[in-house]
């Protein structure tokens, strides 16, 4: 049986993510096996990659209306 692989997408403000943190808390009790990782901007995820809960934590950074990087890393997220 394959592990499931869980993806957040967090594109609110820091304080979005940390009260979000016990919920992720919880569904990492719940699901021990499960992979679980972040789509955030580059401002939050210093705080998300100490979220012991993540496994890994993909970073974007937006500028404007000209988002090529922000599409990058979708798709690195997309490919996992």
């Amino acid at each position: 049986m394959t592990a499931q692989r869980v993806l957040f997408c967090h594109r609110l403000n820091l304080g979005d993510l940390v009260c979000a943190s016990p919920a992720l808390r919880w569904l990492r009790q719940r699901e021990p096996g499960a992979a679980f990782r972040l789509l955030t901007k580059d401002f939050s995820a210093n705080v998300a990659r100490m979220m012991p809960e993540l496994e890994r934590v993909h970073a974007y950074r937006k500028f404007g209306h000209d988002a090529p990087a922000e599409w990058r890393v979708l798709w690195e997220a997309r490919r996992w």
